[in-house]
């Protein structure tokens, strides 16, 4: 569950909480997440997320990060959510939590299913469990570890031990960001292994949905390479016998990138979930790297004047 920008200032953190598990008619949630750093004023309606004023989105100048996130950690002390977490914030953003943290960033390993199908991966099973990339959504299900401990045995893929729950952790910490080819967050990639935390991709394939949202601020959506499109993928695709979809998938799983597709067809779904029978070359994976253009999609572009506009920097 995310925190939304109407809601993110100190203040505010405990009635969000609140009024969401009042909405869920749930005593708690799984994981609670800074959607992102920057802020709207609270309008009079909790229903518009996106309050206008003089024509303009209402916006917070600067938002009181630090104070967020000691809010949130008393949610975490109240027994109102077993996570908190961050999202979209660039590394100077995540250190200034870093500073003041008594909790810090982390997530439950959050379980999405296809049809509670699970499929196993053809690389060490550690990397999957760590990574949460073994497992694909359709409806969407937190799970918690004993349940994905009990699952892992029920269809045979994992032996529970010991040994096992001590080697593979439940509890890390990631940062999700836009990520794909086009813009593959190398430098962010870097300092973030310092940390031992994993990018959490969202937009892994290029976002191509994307158009129907006007929220994305792009001046001409028609001067914009389509990653799904680009030769190079559908190069790969014919030679795996797979789609450029698959093909993109694969690439950040092996970069040890979480990554979460939306799709509502059934037959995506399923697609996104068929990338763990094979695997690219190192010398395929440099391919892939050598089409990087720099390209972020979601840039919010709207909001840049702000204090706490965390896309200026690539780390």
């Amino acid at each position: 569950m995310i925190l939304g920008s109407i809601y993110t200032r100190p203040s505010d953190v405990a009635f969000s909480m609140s009024e969401s598990l009042r909405k869920l008619r749930m005593s708690y949630v799984d994981l609670f997440l800074i959607h992102t750093p920057m802020a709207f004023k609270k309008p009079e309606d909790p229903n518009n997320v996106f309050p206008v004023k003089d024509g303009r989105l209402d916006t917070e100048q600067k938002v009181d990060i630090e104070g967020v996130w000691k809010e949130m950690e008393k949610l975490v002390d109240q027994g109102k959510t077993k996570s908190i977490g961050i999202s979209n914030l660039n590394a100077a953003q995540l250190e200034r939590i870093r500073k003041v943290a008594r909790i810090m960033p982390v997530t439950n390993q959050l379980a999405p299913i296809e049809r509670h199908k699970f499929y196993k991966a053809s690389f060490d099973f550690e990397y999957q469990l760590n990574a949460a990339q073994c497992l694909y959504i359709r409806n969407g299900c937190f799970l918690n570890q004993e349940i994905i401990w009990k699952s892992f045995k029920r269809f045979g893929i994992y032996k529970e031990n010991e040994n096992n729950r001590k080697r593979i952790g439940f509890v890390y910490i990631l940062l999700p960001v836009e990520c794909h080819a086009y813009f593959p967050r190398t430098e962010l990639e870097e300092y973030l292994k310092k940390y031992n935390m994993p990018i959490m991709s969202y937009g892994p394939i290029g976002s191509p949905g994307r158009l129907a949202f006007k929220s994305v601020d792009i001046d001409n959506e028609s001067d914009v390479p389509v990653l799904l499109k680009d030769p190079a993928i559908a190069k790969l695709a014919t030679k795996y016998s797979k789609t450029p979809t698959q093909i993109l998938l694969r690439n950040l799983l092996q970069r040890n990138i979480i990554v979460i597709p939306k799709s509502v067809t059934p037959s995506r779904i399923q697609e996104n979930g068929n990338v763990f029978d094979f695997q690219l070359t190192s010398e395929d994976m440099d391919t892939i790297a050598g089409i990087d253009k720099g390209l972020r999609l979601f840039k919010a572009e709207i909001m840049a004047h702000l204090d706490d506009y965390p896309f200026n920097s690539l780390v």
